[in-house]
């Protein structure tokens, strides 16, 4: 998934309509694993106004979150990734997004 997150984080890119205008700048510190988008909007209501959004997210591995839910006791942990025609697939290296299905057991016994 590191792949993907290099991938995805790559690149600027910008967004001109009538009434907006987003610009984003993207960045991934492949030493920290930490990817950062950064975008900037102005907007039409009247007058133009700005936003500055900041978005950070981690690179964790699959291994990582698998070890992180057993910790907090989840069972029957599967990965997936997620494919546009058909849902959920194999988890793979490229995958953009993981997603983790998954049980914790509540402790109390059935009747």
């Amino acid at each position: 998934m590191r792949l993907a997150f290099v991938n995805a984080f790559a690149s600027n890119f910008g967004i001109v309509e009538e009434d907006h205008v987003c610009v984003v700048q993207t960045h991934y510190d492949t030493m920290e694993r930490i990817a950062r988008f950064d975008t900037t909007i102005f907007y039409l209501q009247g007058e133009w106004q700005r936003s500055d959004v900041i978005l950070t997210q981690r690179c964790y591995t699959e291994t990582e979150v698998r070890s992180t839910l057993e910790s907090a006791g989840f069972t029957r942990i599967n990965a997936y990734a997620h494919d546009e025609e058909w849902g959920l697939a194999e988890l793979t290296e490229d995958a953009g997004r993981a997603f983790f299905i998954c049980q914790k057991p509540s402790g109390k016994t059935p009747p």
